[in-house]
């Protein structure tokens, strides 16, 4: 039973580490330093993308983009307007002559009678003869408007609303990315700092120990009492040291606090990236989007200039008013017209040929801008591939200086301690110690920020 109790507690014990392990990957990748120990680089840059005041112009771009392109498409829907009018016209048609007087007669059976029709209907001949004074023009109107073929035009209006928005959204991530660089050198100079406060504070602990050791030396009279002040000097000094570089935390830390809009503490452990280099990883900038958007934008453009087709619109009105239709009617009548209407450019004095030339010109410029842009991409590539070369050079020499440097100041330690030596030579070798793990950590750091930097310049982190 014994026995079995131990697997038992064995086995919980392993599900207790597993849970432990998956909360602390869950801390690391959290995006809330607010709550987190950890802070990565990967994380800044999706609290960038989130956070960043110019991110979040993403989605109120695509709800535009979605209801201007709604728009553009609705020209081919029917517009329905209703319109009243108010005239008074200084003369009226008339006919001028009585029917009477120029022998006109009127056939009497059109109107179902026999005889004289203006004996039977004096309204029509007073009506001829006399003019219908009606200066006074009113009515209500309803227009019914409905495109019926525009040569493809609202169809090219659409592609191009598209690829302008397109554009605008991509601006943006291309205004953010370019915040990336800035982001990652904070990182970066946070992580050198706290590895420069790391080694200060393990100098400061040997140098704490060594005075206990001096302390009880001094008393015995081994040593001079003034080792002791030596000792308290140095101490002094790395005290002074980490507090400037704690200084400058601060700051670098409030920098990255307010672009990525978190809280950030100062007590935050930076968490460095494990970044693998390609030398043949393709550029993917978001810069490379945008010429593709503008080349889009001028395409659209010249398609729309490039039309040739007359537009074709169909059109119905009905009214109510006073004339109607017919002008020698004094009364309030309903009327309607129905019809269509054809538009055709036929000649613009060469504009549209002038106007399609200038986009071929913009379109040869954005070509040349993207070869320029293409070639500043590798000149910088090559630079930090550079960079990386120099500091990988530099780390595997880092770690045979340090391994000397540790034997130096054993060596140094043990002469003190005989007398050999005075305080200010040992601590000189200690203290280049020191420096030399210092630098190891520096070149470590700078030699991660170069394979971020070459990453970022390809648009590929």
């Amino acid at each position: 039973m014994i026995c079995h109790s131990d697997d038992l507690y064995r086995k919980s014990l392993i599900e207790m580490k597993k849970i432990s392990l998956l909360l602390l990957l869950l801390l690391v990748s959290s995006h809330s330093f607010s709550q987190s120990e950890f802070m990565t680089l990967d994380s800044c840059f999706s609290l960038l993308e989130k956070n960043y005041p110019a991110s979040k112009k993403i989605e109120l771009l695509q709800n535009e983009k979605r209801l201007a392109v709604d728009n553009v498409k609705k020209e081919y829907l029917p517009s329905f307007d209703i319109s009243a009018d108010l005239s008074y016209q200084s003369d009226v048609t008339t006919f001028p002559y009585n029917l009477r007087e120029v022998g006109f007669s009127v056939n009497p059976e059109v109107f179902g009678g026999s005889g004289d029709a203006f004996m039977i209907y004096p309204e029509i001949s007073d009506f001829i003869a006399q003019p219908v004074e009606n200066h006074v023009h009113y009515g209500v109107n309803i227009d019914i408007n409905q495109k019926i073929f525009d040569g493809g035009i609202t169809r090219k209006k659409a592609v191009l609303t598209t690829a302008d928005y397109d554009y605008q959204m991509c601006s943006v991530n291309v205004e953010v990315d370019k915040i990336k660089p800035v982001v990652a050198e904070m990182f970066f100079s946070i992580a050198l700092i706290d590895g420069y406060i790391e080694q200060l504070t393990l100098a400061k602990e040997k140098l704490v120990s060594r005075r206990e050791v001096v302390k009880i030396a001094v008393k015995n009279g081994a040593v001079l009492p003034t080792d002791l002040d030596l000792i308290d000097v140095e101490i002094l000094k790395i005290e002074g040291s980490v507090s400037e570089r704690k200084i400058q935390k601060k700051m670098a830390v409030r920098s990255l606090k307010q672009l990525l809009n978190v809280d950030i503490k100062e007590t935050d452990s930076i968490v460095l990236p494990d970044i693998e280099i390609k030398t043949n990883a393709q550029l993917n900038r978001s810069e490379l989007k945008l010429f593709e958007y503008s080349e889009e934008k001028l395409v659209a453009v010249d398609n729309l200039y490039a039309n040739v087709f007359p537009s074709i619109t169909g059109y119905a009105r009905g009214g109510y008013g006073n004339p109607g239709m017919n002008l020698f009617s004094n009364k309030m009548h309903p009327y309607f017209i129905v019809g269509a209407t054809i538009n055709w450019k036929l000649w613009d004095w060469e504009k549209t040929k002038s106007e399609r030339e200038i986009i071929t010109i913009q379109r040869d410029k954005l070509a040349l801008e993207k070869d320029a842009f293409k070639v500043g991409v590798n000149v910088s590539s090559n630079k930090y591939l550079d960079e990386i070369e120099r500091y990988q050079m530099l780390l595997s020499k880092d770690s045979e200086i340090i391994k000397l440097m540790e034997s130096i100041s054993q060596s140094a330690e043990s002469k003190y301690n005989n007398g050999e030596i005075t305080f200010s030579e040992y601590y000189e070798r200690v203290n280049a110690e020191m420096n030399s793990k210092i630098e190891q950590n520096t070149h470590n750091i700078m030699f991660i920020r170069a394979k971020a930097n070459y990453l970022l310049n390809l648009g590929i982190y």
